[in-house]
């Protein structure tokens, strides 16, 4: 039997300080507080442009975005035109909430913070739209966990108040949201399983259980979710028992049903997990995991594989053997990627530019849950968690090659 080796736990403290990019957000309402877009603060005031980089550059400098006095964890990131929004959830006083900041090149807005009536809203994760970006996260409502998202300008403006997405009569958290065009999917974990739920003019489907029966609730993971420009859903996930797991792809055609499930990894008595997706402009899905390596299995490596459009998975392939511990992959189209290694909690990250040998990126900076993006004009964003305490959320970027 070949079990995952055990991750050192780390602890921290809770801060319990003012928060230094804004006030913080209310029990009452609907929306975000702080002003502040890339360049401008309220329409007048300069925002710090401290991140700027030469044509390039790998990812340099990285800059602390979140609340130094506040423990922030697990980062997300997205971008809509030449725009990113990195969010995550930060533990004040009164309990967990939604932070988040608008970047352009170089450029950081002030910290916003969901105006959320429930209680202790955490894991966020974000998406594009057309008007900016959809913010996802779950909270309590007392009795269930609720899957809520709000809706927001490029500029971090609420477009709204938050909404449930989830059904009524059912808990749901861990939630994931993707986009294309004016659509939005979300999808989450349930009682038993996944449930997803589509916004938009092309379909709209209420909160919604995929029939799809999970070997082991205890190791399934939350799902995750990308959405093909023709309504095509792909829904991803790691299932099995303690001792073997496996990445499941799941695909629904707009107005179907789910087809069966298909293994993406194929590695029976192995550990597969943290799989990421990513799909192409002509429907191509990018997915990437990490996998125990058969021949080493105190290592584990990053996969990948690609969906063609018709349907047919090409071959298992792998950026490098780099015979290290790999964890939580991210992705973006054309196989750019960017993942964490270290056998504890924390490691240095590695950047692979398509599918292309991994190099080491941010300077040995330790830390982990790397999230990726690339903003319209080919800059590429990254935001990660670190390993001080308080835990801080940092951000670098780099800007396209051969540019100015």
């Amino acid at each position: 039997m070949r079990v995952r080796p055990a991750l050192a736990l780390v602890a921290w403290v809770v801060g319990c300080g003012g928060p230094s990019g804004g006030a913080a957000g209310g029990a009452d309402g609907g929306g975000a507080q702080a002003d502040g877009a890339p360049g401008q603060a309220d329409g007048a005031t300069a925002v710090d442009c401290r991140l700027e980089v030469s044509s390039g550059e790998m990812f340099g400098p990285a800059e602390v975005l979140s609340d130094e006095g506040l423990a922030s964890l697990a980062p997300v990131i997205a971008a809509s035109g030449a725009r990113a929004l990195v969010a995550w959830h930060e533990f004040a006083e009164a309990g967990s909430r939604i932070a988040y900041v608008v970047v352009e090149r170089g450029c950081v807005g002030e910290i916003r913070r969901v105006e959320e009536p429930l209680a202790q809203p955490i894991r966020p994760s974000v998406a594009a739209s057309p008007d900016g970006f959809v913010l996802a996260y779950h909270a309590s409502d007392g009795a269930l966990q609720r899957v809520r998202a709000v809706w927001l300008a490029a500029d971090g403006e609420p477009l709204g108040a938050p909404e449930t997405i989830s059904a009524a009569d059912a808990s749901g958290s861990y939630v994931r949201v993707a986009t294309s065009g004016e659509e939005t999917a979300f999808a989450w974990l349930d009682a038993t399983g996944h449930a997803f739920a589509r916004r938009g003019p092309l379909e709209t489907v209420a909160a919604t259980h995929v029939p799809n029966a999970v070997d082991d609730l205890v190791v399934d993971s939350s799902p995750r979710v990308a959405l093909g420009a023709d309504g095509t859903l792909f829904l991803a996930y790691r299932n099995g028992s303690s001792s073997e797991q496996e990445v499941f792809l799941l695909v629904r055609p707009e107005g179907g049903a789910f087809k069966p499930k298909v293994n993406v990894s194929q590695s029976p008595d192995l550990l597969s997990d943290d799989v990421s997706l990513a799909v192409e402009p002509d429907g191509t899905l990018d997915i990437a995991w990490i996998d125990q390596d058969p021949d080493d299995v105190n290592s584990f490596e990053v996969e990948y594989r690609r969906r063609a459009p018709a349907g047919a998975l090409g071959p298992r392939s792998r950026y490098a053997t780099q015979r290290l511990w790999s964890w939580t992959p991210s992705v973006l189209p054309g196989l750019t990627a960017a993942w964490r290694t270290g056998q504890g909690a924390l490691g240095p990250f590695y950047f692979a530019d398509g599918a292309t040998p991994p190099v080491p990126i941010l300077d040995g900076e330790m830390g982990s849950m790397p999230a990726l993006a690339r903003t319209a004009d080919g800059a590429e964003h990254i935001a990660f968690q670190d390993g001080v305490n308080p835990r801080r959320i940092h951000y670098a970027w780099r800007a396209p090659a051969g540019e100015e």
